[in-house]
Parts: structure tokens; sequence; C-alpha cells
């Protein structure tokens, strides 16, 4: 999201460049190709005053009207440096409730730059509800702005969902990490499959559960039923090729693999999590289980698949809801309109 959020902006004449606590990643590449400097100051773990006098003497040399960073594992280093350079607006978007590592003391710092920040966006009513309602983050500073993708993408590329019908192929993407619950979809797929005798799972994405998944999915019978293809690069085309996406995560904020798989026109079965069923509307598009529920999650397995018309429906009302409101541009837009806003309350003290 932030990747395609800053070539956007780039597109549309601003001066973008990226900053990465740690290491540039695997998109630092694409963002330099376009044009887009990316600065990374290769943060060890823990507070680094280093990294920290780092960013301050970056943010001076680089004098940022606007500083936009992603989550409060990040948002301290930045609003220090951001102050050293007087810049006009600050904001942070929090991508879900947790911290970026689930550490407290993320969540004490960010509140302590609070007064530096104009602007915390949630990409969820959820995230706000939670991190404003219980955790009592400004309500004044939040607001809701969600996630949007790249939808050029998937013009020429869109799944047909039961095409191959009784065959069936089931499939999800994304990080192979506890929090994604790909353990609860296996067992379920394990109950479903006796009622889906011709579907198929694959499970595309890496992660430090791979092998742990690989061999869970042989104990459970599964080795001629589910794949595991690796990281994709062509997120469109392994969409296409599916009937039926499954979203088992156990915590989210707004995944982006629920936006592209709508803009893929695939039928979606999720868990109640995050900013997930706001959009993508339970009985419209969606089939909705609970967390970890292995049991609810292969009944609803069953359920969809076997209901060919009801997938093909879903699936149209997928990719029409993406295409009308998550494309980056709307997404960008809201961003360019918040960064132009004039603080209330931007008094830096020399």
């Amino acid at each position: 999201m932030a990747l395609d959020l800053a070539l956007e902006l780039h597109r549309r004449g601003h001066q973008v460049s990226i900053a990465c606590l740690h290491e540039p990643g695997a998109l630092a590449a694409e963002a330099e190709a376009a044009g887009i400097r990316v600065q990374a100051f290769h943060k060890s773990q823990g507070f680094s005053p280093r990294v920290l006098w780092a960013a301050v003497r970056h943010f001076r040399a680089e004098r940022p009207e606007v500083v936009h960073t992603h989550n409060p594992g990040v948002h301290h280093y930045a609003a220090v440096a951001a102050r050293a350079a007087r810049a006009r607006c600050v904001l942070c978007t929090r991508h879900g409730p947790l911290s970026s590592t689930g550490e407290p003391y993320n969540e004490r710092w960010f509140r302590a730059v609070t007064p530096w920040t104009d602007h915390v966006v949630h990409v969820s009513q959820h995230t706000l509800r939670i991190l404003v309602g219980e955790r009592g983050l400004s309500a004044a500073k939040s607001r809701v702005l969600y996630n949007g993708i790249r939808l050029d993408r998937f013009v020429a590329c869109a799944a047909q969902p039961a095409a191959h019908w009784p065959v069936l192929r089931l499939g999800t993407l994304g990080r192979l990490v506890p929090m994604k619950g790909h353990s609860v979809l296996l067992k379920s797929f394990a109950r479903a499959i006796s009622s889906l005798p011709a579907a198929t799972l694959t499970i595309a994405g890496g992660g430090a559960l791979e092998q742990d998944l690989r061999r869970e999915a042989r104990s459970l019978g599964l080795e001629d039923k589910v794949f595991f293809p690796g990281t994709t690069a062509d997120t469109p085309g392994f969409l296409a090729s599916l009937d039926l996406f499954v979203f088992p995560s156990l915590s989210e904020g707004l995944p982006l693999a629920i936006l592209e798989a709508m803009a893929a026109g695939l039928p979606i079965i999720a868990t109640r999590v995050g900013g997930v069923p706001e959009v993508a509307p339970e009985g419209e598009l969606a089939w909705y289980a609970n967390p970890g529920d292995v049991e609810e999650l292969a009944a609803l397995m069953v359920s969809a698949a076997t209901d060919r018309a009801e997938l093909i429906r879903r699936g149209a009302a997928a990719r029409a809801r993406a295409f009308e409101r998550y494309s980056v541009e709307f997404m960008t837009d809201q961003y360019e309109a918040l960064y132009r806003e004039t603080p209330h309350t931007r008094q830096w003290r020399t």
C-alpha cells in the first residue's frame, strides 16, 4: 500500500522519497525504477539513538513538507525527525489494532509524539473503534481512509468462478505466519473434502511456517489436494486461476489480499476480522466464519462450493464493488486532500 501510494503521488508530480528504518526490502527496486529515492537506516532490534540521529540528519537535508508513516513502530523516529525538519504535516496510518511488532513500548512512544502528529489514519472502522474507543487514541486526530489497490492490473485478468464445474479451485494468498490462520484452513479443508471430492486448495505466499504447513497437509492426507507454489509475482494471474478465495486470518486491519480477490472477481469466504466485513459485505459477496472455528469454516466451504449460481453472482458483485470503491487513485485523492489540510496546531518552537 505504501509503495502504491508513493508511485501514484510521484505520477501526479509530487516529489516523493521513502525512508526505511531497517532494510529497503523487496519492493525498493520498483520504487527506485520509478525515480523514487529509497533511504535505509539499517536499524537493529531495540531503540536506536544512532538511527534517530540519522533520521534527523536525513530529514533536515530532505526538508519534507509532509511526513507519512505506517504503523507505530516507526512513527516516533519520523515524528522527531519531522520536528527537526519543521514539516508542515505529520501523519501515521495505522494498518491494524496491533503495533508493528506487538510490543507495548511502540504504543508508549506513539502516544509520546501524538502532540507532534496531525492525523492518525485508520484503514477500517474496526481499527478506529479499538484504538480510539478502547485504547484512548485521539478521536479529534483520527479518521478512516480505506486502502486502495492498482486496479489496472486486473482489467484484463478476471477469474471465472465455477467455469470448470464440478472441479473447484479454492485458494488463498498471504504471508505464512500464525496470524494468517493457515493451519485452521488446512484442518477445515480436510473436513470439507469428503463433500468436495473434486476440490483443490492452493496456499500462495512465503513465510516461516511453510515447512510446518506442508507437514501438516501431509499428516491430514492432503498431499494431492493442497499445493504450495510459494510467493507469486503475478497476483492477478494467480487469483484468476481460482474459483473461490478463502481467507482464514485470525487478526487483520484491512488486508490488500481481500481487495485484490474482489478485483479479480472472486467470491470470498473469510473470518470476521478487522475491516474485512466492511469492504466485503456478508450475503452480497462473502460468507463469514468466526476466527479459528474449524467446523464453521469447513461448513461454509461446502455450502459455497456446491452453489454454482451463487459463486458466479457473488464473484461479479465483488469485482464491481472493488472497481467502484477501492482504486489506488481514489485512496490517493483522499490522502492528498489530507496532506493539503492546514494543521490547526502546528507551531514548531525554535
